[in-house]
């Protein structure tokens, strides 16, 4: 199927991609068939720098890493992590790839009492690490997988708010923005009424780096 795609980056994700043995063979078939490879991923397979460059050798340059601060309780709370190195290992998979000059999204869920004061810390790691292109924030949705109540989720508007503070911007940049993505739904509603845009993703905060700051 890949075939019917050129120029296209394509998503690798899903439980975590890293799990496949045949990874690093998945890459090069879509480079060979002239597309690029993303790899969404928690990391932890990161850490190791042979495993990495394996992957970079099949032609990987651009990975969306989860990390959701620098605490080891929010990946205890959030993540229901089961041992204490998860932490470890995102720093050392991302100075990993820094070192081998790929390019790194952050993704991190932002949880009411567990790192929603972890924002400016984030931007500033993220300033420090020049592959970091971007940081992608969202709201916690509630899952089956840690033991969290609708209490600790925060809402879209919560999120601005706190980027705003952080990156001492006014909340009216967030209007402009909010009223584009109605403009778009409203435009895809009348317009392409077969494409069903995901709420997930439109209600994430996308910061990318531009001239040394985000």
């Amino acid at each position: 199927k890949l075939a019917y795609f050129h120029n296209q980056k394509i998503i690798l994700f899903g439980g975590d991609p890293t799990v496949r043995e045949d990874l690093p063979q998945v890459i090069e078939m879509i480079i060979n068939s002239g597309n690029t490879p993303v790899l969404f991923t928690n990391g932890l397979k990161l850490a190791d720098r042979a495993y990495l460059k394996k992957l970079k050798d099949r032609g990987l340059r651009h990975v969306c890493l989860s990390f959701d601060g620098f605490k080891h309780e929010i990946y205890l709370n959030m993540r229901d992590a089961i041992y204490r190195d998860v932490l470890l290992l995102n720093l050392r998979a991302i100075k990993n790839l820094e070192d081998e000059s790929l390019n790194v999204f952050l993704q991190t869920t932002i949880c009411r009492g567990g790192n929603e004061e972890e924002i400016g810390r984030l931007l500033d790691y993220a300033l420090r690490v020049k592959t970091i292109r971007g940081l992608w924030l969202r709201p916690l949705f509630i899952g089956s997988s840690a033991d969290l109540t609708k209490e600790q989720c925060v809402s879209l508007g919560e999120m601005e708010n706190l980027v705003c503070r952080f990156l001492n911007i006014s909340e009216d940049y967030f209007l402009a923005v909010d009223n584009f993505k109605q403009s778009m739904i409203s435009w895809l509603v009348d317009n392409l009424p077969w494409v069903r845009p995901s709420v997930i993703e439109l209600g994430k905060i996308y910061l990318t780096r531009e001239k040394g700051r985000f």
